[in-house]
């Protein structure tokens, strides 16, 4: 029987469509709140008047946020130059939201946020950090940066994080510490723990709460964000060295703040809400009331930080309780011949008794639905990863030592050598790093052929150590696993699952047989009626797995000339790559591989050894080994004897006998030998050469 408290694949999926349906509506629920004299800004509610000249900040930051979540930017601002006027009023206004002081932590934060996730989707200047804003008499922040107003709330953490005479919360040092990861904003050491120590003792507080069950007193909110923030704290740490401080920290290891975020979960109502609710602030304007940490922002944080608790059977539930909760609350209200639909969060008695939607509960809602299907996407991928029993050593590490050890090889592309490696790397491990070169399309697929024991399957598992991902690897024992009366249906289940997967290398190996050439005539046998279906069914699902580009995928085979042609055309694979067996060269100049446990010096010697013995008038048996595999380069040195004597055995023997043998081992060994006997040319030989000519990038 299934496991009742592991969430499973069905499960997640059926969670994800329905929030995605919801999803959908961004733009329809977002748009009618444009300011309609600027139509870049946000109002707050469908009766708000659009003054000329008046910015609701807050408001606004929360609904780009939205956006930029959603990738509806585009839509509705067309392009980042739309923007730029509109970013120029958010750091040029007072930020005093609803007559809160000017500059107060509250929305200096959510500014900071804003700017930071728009300058991480290249919708908002690369230096936005480090540009002073204009100075204002009075106004603590003007004419500084947002870097530097960053660093300033963090060095005075947690005082600075007040909002008037209300203690700080840790819902603002979260956000703060989130804006300034994203727009690139390093804190100081001392800040950064400073805001960790705060946040663990708050943790500790509201634990104790818990366990003493002081439920007036405990804060389920509170204890939430100080999980987040000190989450986010280890996170912003992780690659750049974490304080000592900060590693002396029980509280910074992962079942202790999992734990935090479960415990958050086990007091949700069946409703949405959360028994005990405390204030961050209270506005100055009396209609404006309370402002409240919303259990939406909370559950948006949570899956920023935990993600993978979303398998979690009590995580999971609450966030079903919270979604049943968005389908059974949307608002619509009329207002002046248009159509409002949206969420209102409570705190105004009186918009939430006229049934009228908020933009900023509209944005953070949208915020989260984008947060959701991130991760349940992200725990879906991960169980169909375990489901086809792939490889999941290293993940989100990188590790180049697999890739650093694979011998290079050369392809032709348009005539001109290339390097492979240094082709798969600029066209496919950069760009998926982010880091490649802007000229160059991102390649996504690639179809390696070649000569058996070229390291076609090494490549794809290199591929995936580089980038710090998961690998799947499919080979016809998974589409034949059900019988071949179930193929076809075994196949669709095969694609449907591939297309869950992101940020995976996909290899199909060997699967020669499911995509054979479907013509016959001029020595191309005629397909059964099974496999010429097959191919036909294989097409478009590669096609479709291509342009989705959430994946990586390779098809490896021995025989390229074997492949329906329809699979080398546009749109299937951006790469079409010849492996074959690296050069002398390369060889030579990696020959530690084929002689392990060897002295440099004793290497070098056997490699001066073989260079003076096949070279001259016997340049043509050097060309030849340069033929061999790996696997066949290391049984033709071992030939000479064990690597530890290799030197006095080549020595002793001389160059003579060592071409003599060479020749010897070449004719009846080496795989792709001109030859076969002295009437019969080697039909792999043949098929290598054609092979040769026919890498080439179509991206």
């Amino acid at each position: 029987m299934p496991d009742r408290d592991v969430v499973g694949i069905d499960e997640l999926m059926k969670l994800r469509s329905r929030v995605e349906v919801l999803r959908a509506d961004l733009l329809t629920d977002l748009v009618p709140f444009l300011h309609e004299e600027d139509e870049v800004s946000f109002r707050r509610l469908p009766n708000s008047p659009s003054v000329p000249g008046k910015l609701s900040v807050a408001t606004t930051c929360t609904a780009m946020i939205a956006c930029a979540y959603g990738d509806a930017l585009p839509h509705v601002y067309e392009s980042p130059s739309r923007l730029l006027p509109l970013i120029d009023r958010i750091r040029t206004d007072a930020w005093d939201s609803s007559g809160l002081p000017k500059d107060n932590a509250f929305t200096a934060v959510l500014v900071l946020r804003a700017l930071g996730v728009l300058k991480g989707k290249d919708w908002a200047p690369g230096d936005i950090g480090q540009t002073p804003l204009e100075p204002h008499d009075g106004d603590r922040f003007r004419g500084k940066s947002l870097e530097e107003i960053a660093q300033v709330l963090a060095e005075g953490a947690p005082g600075e994080l007040r909002v008037t005479d209300y203690p700080p919360r840790t819902e603002i040092g979260y956000w703060l510490v989130h804006g300034a990861d994203e727009l690139g904003v390093t804190l100081g050491e001392e800040s950064v723990e400073a805001l960790a120590q705060w946040a663990q003792l708050e943790l500790m507080r509201q634990t104790t709460f818990v366990a003493s069950e002081s439920h007036t007193k405990f804060d389920p909110i509170s204890l939430a964000m100080s999980a987040c923030l000190l989450r986010r704290i280890e996170k912003g740490h992780a690659d750049s060295g974490m304080p000592d401080v900060l590693k002396e920290m029980d509280f910074l290891e992962s079942r202790e703040l999992e734990h935090a975020v479960l415990t958050f979960f086990n007091y949700q109502r069946e409703s949405l809400m959360w028994d005990s609710y405390f204030p961050m602030f209270h506005y100055p304007d009396p209609e404006s009331g309370a402002n409240h940490c919303w259990a939406i922002e909370v559950l948006e944080a949570i899956l920023a930080e935990f993600p993978n608790l979303i398998s979690t059977r009590s995580v999971f539930s609450g966030l079903c309780k919270t979604v049943a909760w968005c389908e059974d609350h949307k608002l619509r209200y009329d207002h002046e011949d248009q159509v409002y639909f949206g969420w209102n969060a409570g705190g105004q008695e009186l918009t939430l008794r006229r049934g009228m939607p908020e933009a900023w509960a509209v944005g953070v809602i949208h915020v989260f639905f984008s947060r959701l299907v991130e991760a349940s996407s992200a725990a879906i991928a991960k169980l169909l990863v375990t489901k086809y029993a792939g490889s999941r050593l290293g993940i989100g590490h990188s590790d180049r030592r697999l890739w650093d050890n694979l011998l290079d090889s050369e392809i032709e592309l348009l005539g001109n050598p290339e390097s492979l490696k240094g082709t798969i790397e600029s066209r496919i491990l950069l760009p998926a790093m982010g880091a490649g070169p802007r000229e160059l399309r991102p390649a996504k697929s690639a179809l390696l052929f070649g000569p058996p024991g070229t390291a076609k399957t090494t490549i794809a598992r290199a591929t995936a150590q580089y980038l710090g991902w998961p690998m799947v690897e499919l080979s016809p024992t998974h589409f034949l696993d059900r019988g071949l009366e179930n193929i076809y249906e075994r196949s669709r289940e095969l694609f449907h699952d591939l297309m869950e997967l992101e940020n995976v290398v996909v290899l199909f190996d060997e699967i020669d047989a499911l995509v054979q050439k479907r013509g016959y005539g001029d020595g191309v046998p005629r397909l059964d009626a099974v496999r010429q279906f097959l191919t036909t069914s294989m097409l478009p699902k590669l096609g479709r797995l291509r342009s989705l580009g959430r994946c990586i995928f390779f098809l490896a085979t021995n025989h390229r000339q074997d492949f329906d042609e329809a699979i080398t055309r546009p749109g299937r694979f951006d790469l079409l790559l010849h492996v074959a067996p690296p050069n002398w060269t390369e060889k030579t100049s990696r020959f530690e591989m084929f002689v392990p446990g060897v002295s440099p010096a004793a290497v070098s010697r056997v490699v001066d050894l073989l260079g003076e013995a096949l070279t001259g008038e016997d340049d043509h048996i050097r060309s030849v080994l340069e033929l061999s595999t790996f696997a066949e380069m290391q049984s033709f040195v071992e030939e000479f004897g064990p690597p530890n004597e290799l030197v006095d055995e080549l020595e002793a023997i001389g160059g003579a006998e060592i071409r003599s043998h060479a020749r010897m081992w070449t004719k009846k060994y080496l795989a792709l030998r001109q030859n076969v006997d002295e009437e019969t040319q080697n039909p792999l030989w043949v098929e290598y050469r054609a092979d040769r000519e026919a890498s080439r990038i179509q991206t």
